[in-house]
Parts: structure tokens; sequence; C-alpha cells
């Protein structure tokens, strides 16, 4: 859990909680949610780096991709890279799961954030590196960069 909010402010566990199931993160949800999670991250600190690095050979490549993109969801940057989100995820269903999350992030101004709200947070930007078509297709804007000159292949107003 302090892993998933590290930096983050005021960021309740109701939240995370939301944002991990939204990513699908059944095992991470159950890792954070066991009684005594969080004692046994403090115990851990003291224990030393081997003990800190312990939790993550207990999950799957795909599972540890997603702690990734779940962090960078709680913290709800003003502006977020993703080097190829989606590479690491095989099935048609999470990838458009996390593409519906990086949509709702910047039409929402973040992830799993109260609604009344929207109006006074600052927008959120998004850049990602699509490695399919249907990928650019869900975009805002697409630019091409090739060589020395950008094009833009397609711009859609935001809602």
């Amino acid at each position: 859990y302090n892993n998933l909010v590290f930096g983050a402010k005021d960021c309740s566990r109701e939240r995370v909680y939301e944002i991990l199931e939204d990513l699908g993160m059944t095992m991470t949800l159950e890792a954070v949610k066991a009684p005594g999670a969080d004692q046994e991250e403090e115990e851990e600190e003291s224990e030393g780096e081997d003990a800190q690095d312990r939790w993550q050979v207990s999950f799957p490549y795909s599972e540890l991709a997603k702690i990734h993109l779940a962090r960078a969801f709680v913290m709800s940057p003003e502006v977020c890279v993703m080097q190829r989100p989606f590479s690491h995820f095989s099935t048609m269903s999470t990838n458009t799961r996390l593409m519906n999350l990086i949509m709702s992030m910047v039409r929402n101004r973040g992830v799993r954030l109260p609604q009344e709200s929207v109006h006074r947070r600052r927008p959120r930007t998004c850049f990602i590196t699509p490695e399919e078509d249907w990928q650019a297709d869900m975009a805002d804007e697409v630019w091409q960069i090739e060589a020395s000159s950008i094009h833009v292949r397609k711009n859609s107003p935001s809602t």
C-alpha cells in the first residue's frame, strides 16, 4: 500500500482500492487489504532492502506493470507520459480497460476523484506511445513524429 501512495497527498484507501479494481489487480488488492498489511510493510522497512523487495517476486510481471500504472493514477499528475503502456498485457480486455482509464483521467481531471470538484481541478494531459492503430484511434489527438517533422493524424475535440 505504501508503495502505491508514496508522495500522494490526501489519498483515501477507498480510492486506491477502486483504482486497483478498475485495473483488474485482484492480487494486489488482496495484498493491500490483508489484515496487518501495513504492519508488515513497517516491519519490512526495518529488516532491510531484501525484505522490501520480497513482494515483487510474489506477483506476475503483468501485475507489477499494473502497479506502476496504478501509482500514476493515484498520483493524478497534470501531465503523464506513458511509454508503451499496453506492451505488457496480452488481452484486448485489459488493454481496453487501461485505455478507458487513461481517457477517464484526462476527461475527469483524475481517476476516482469526486465528480463535484472536477471543475476546480486543473486539466490532465496524457501522452502515450501506441503500438496498434486502435490505441491511436481512441486518442483525442495523434501526432506522428518522423525524422524532422510532426504530422497531426487526427484531432477531435475532447469532451
